[in-house]
């Protein structure tokens, strides 16, 4: 369980202190970077330069007694040789003898002070102390006693590597120099002075080393605390100036785009980084601006397009009922209503004709995404219904869960009756298309028969028996009883009835009536003259009240029920007429029949016209024939006249005259 403490707790640590660190201003951040700058050069400094600073004040102490020990032995190099020169030339300036030249080195060097912490002493070559200038008391006396077995060992070692190397040092536990019964570490450096064989010692307290050594350290924490709250303040002073202010420029301008105010410049106080930022931050700005500028100008071109649409734009939530979030004017307009703001309280379930298919349309979008054209029944505020297409799209959050529905609609109520009567229309043309098609198969076959029938006439040269065979023909196909011709006269100034057919039984007296029946082609010949001038037939299924002599002569002398006339057309002029009817019964005929008996009368009416011209040919050769009869009679006559006069001339008597007349 420790251990486990153990392990979380540097986690939890580091992690609390690390969101705490990343609530810190930008200016704390690098002040406590640069403290922890300060501190991490201060602990390496201590922890790497203090110990060498230990070794280089134990060399430099070194070097400074091997110095003094060097002047010492400078002092009695000096005397020694004023000592050899009198061996010359004698001065009595300079000692006489060895003696005199030691006990003047030794008066000069009991007077020489030159530093508290160190002193020197001179011992002969057999350990005897020559000269203590700090201690005299202990002059004449072996140095060894006063040392310990150990010291003393290693105090010998020293004297025999001096005598050898003329330099040894060594470090031991010996008396302080104002006191005999205290020890203290010591350096100690001696030199060997052959001449003389005396050995110059220069001694000083390892912990006057380690008291200069702190007193530096201190110095250096002085140094470094001072430095670091003069680096600390100067550099708060220029964090302030350099980064306070520029980012509190920024962070102003910041807040003031964040407000909409995109026409703010942040002032850039320096040419340096911050100041670029500050200068890109600008040219974002403007360029902000022109964008928002662009798109309120779309987004007012979008807004004008969306309101001035012809369709139903929206978005709504996804529920069963549905809420309305957005939507453009037009849909309160397809609705009747006359205020967005009343539209958009609905539910978008009270628009739809059948509550429940809201439901089912919301089901749909889940499954499939989207839907095109997707058609149903809305309703409007009046509760009147209309045809809609629905264009949807569903949106879904980061959950996937349905967010909304954005869709547009519009009214096809219009294009839904177009579509149903063009689908209505279309089904009219095919069964007109099938109708004609079947009229046209007739048509044909009925051309085929009509040509059968036309050569069949066509071989026929007697206007009588045309119109025979056309009579059988009309009632074997169309069961027409009767039928007629009506052929003008030379002049044409009247129709007269040529020949009648009937295959009903017919009274003699009504049959008279129809042979003589003789209409004018004028006003006064009625339906007869209507159908001769305007050349199209006329069908009556039904008799009406006869307004001219010729239509009662027609219609009521003859008793007719229905009649049908048709005009026979030859280059555009009209030759005749050809009338059916059924006389006392009904006769029912279709357009159909009645355009089928219409192209028989034109097929015909050629046929009819050269019979006729054949019979009026006829006609003259008869009459040619018989005036040449008359001719020839009339001759003889003369002939028989003249010879009876010649006769008659050439006898006087009257009896002869009257025998031959």
């Amino acid at each position: 369980m420790i251990k486990k403490i153990k392990g979380v707790f540097p986690n939890y640590f580091f992690k609390s202190h690390f969101h705490s660190f990343r609530k810190f201003s930008l200016i704390k951040k690098i002040t406590l970077g640069s403290l922890l700058s300060i501190i991490l050069f201060s602990f390496s400094f201590f922890a790497l330069y203090l110990p060498m600073l230990k070794d280089e004040k134990l060399e430099e102490r070194k070097n400074k007694l091997k110095t003094t020990t060097e002047i010492i032995s400078s002092i009695l190099s000096i005397y020694e040789k004023q000592l050899r020169s009198q061996a010359y030339l004698k001065d009595p300036k300079f000692p006489q003898n060895i003696k005199e030249a030691k006990n003047a080195v030794l008066r000069i060097l009991r007077d020489l002070r030159y530093n508290k912490n160190e002193f020197f002493f001179i011992i002969d070559g057999s350990g005897k102390i020559i000269l203590h200038p700090s201690k005299p008391e202990k002059e004449n006396i072996s140095y060894r006693s006063l040392l310990d077995s150990k010291s003393g060992k290693e105090f010998y070692d020293l004297l025999i590597a001096a005598q050898r190397d003329t330099y040894a040092h060594l470090e031991y536990m010996g008396q302080t120099k104002y006191s005999s019964i205290h020890y203290e570490k010591q350096l100690l450096f001696a030199q060997y002075y052959w001449p003389w064989d005396w050995i110059i010692l220069t001694q000083i307290e390892i912990k006057d080393i380690y008291q200069s050594i702190e007193e530096a350290r201190n110095s250096f924490i002085i140094l470094v605390l001072s430095i670091s709250l003069l680096s600390l303040l100067t550099m708060f002073v220029l964090n302030y100036i350099i980064l306070k202010i520029p980012l509190y420029n920024l962070l102003k301008g910041i807040e003031r785009i964040s407000h909409g105010d995109l026409t703010y410049q942040v002032t850039a106080i320096f040419n340096d980084e911050l100041g670029s930022i500050s200068s890109a931050f600008n040219m974002m700005t403007q360029k902000n601006k022109r964008i928002q500028d662009e798109l309120s100008f779309k987004e007012q071109e979008y807004r004008t397009l969306l309101d001035n649409l012809n369709v139903g734009i929206y978005r709504n939530t996804g529920g069963r009922k549905g809420e309305f979030l957005q939507a453009n004017p037009m849909m309160a307009k397809m609705f009747a209503y006359d205020r967005l703001e009343d539209f958009m309280k609905l539910n978008v379930s009270d628009l739809y004709a059948n509550p429940e298919e809201r439901a089912r349309f919301v089901s749909m979008l889940k499954r499939n995404g989207e839907c095109k054209g997707f058609e149903l029944q809305l309703k409007r505020k009046d509760g009147s219904l209309f045809w809609a297409a629905l264009n949807a799209r569903v949106q879904y959050d980061s959950n996937g869960d349905l967010k909304w529905i954005d869709g547009a609609i519009e009214d096809i109520s219009e294009l839904k009756e177009a579509t149903e009567e063009l689908i209505k229309m279309s089904e009219e043309l095919e069964m007109k298309v099938f109708e004609r098609t079947e009229e046209l198969a007739e048509a044909k076959s009925e051309v085929e028969a009509l040509n059968h029938f036309t050569r069949l006439i066509n071989s026929i040269s007697n206007l009588d028996a045309i119109f025979t065979e056309i009579s059988k023909h009309v009632y074997e196909k169309y069961h027409i009883l009767a039928s007629w011709l009506f052929l003008p006269d030379k002049n044409e100034k009247n129709l007269n009835a040529y020949k009648v057919y009937s295959y009903d039984k017919v009274p003699e007296d009504k049959y008279r009536n129809m042979m003589n029946l003789e209409v004018p082609l004028s006003e006064e010949g009625g339906i007869l003259y209507l159908t001769f001038k305007r050349q199209k037939p006329l069908y009556l299924p039904r008799i009406p009240k006869p307004t001219f002599k010729a239509d009662k002569g027609i219609l009521e002398n003859l008793t007719m029920r229905t009649l049908l006339l048709i005009p026979l057309l030859s280059k555009n002029k009209t030759i005749g007429i050809y009338g059916f009817s059924n006389l006392r019964a009904e006769m029912k005929l279709s357009k159909k029949e009645i355009r089928s008996l219409d192209n028989l009368c034109n097929q015909i009416s050629g046929v009819m016209e050269t019979a006729r011209l054949l019979l009026e040919v006829k006609e003259e050769k008869e009459k040619a024939l018989l005036a040449q009869k008359e001719a020839l009679r009339a001759k003889e006559e003369v002939e028989f006249f003249n010879d009876f006069s010649r006769i008659i001339n050439s006898s006087n008597h009257l009896d002869e005259i009257f025998k031959e007349a």
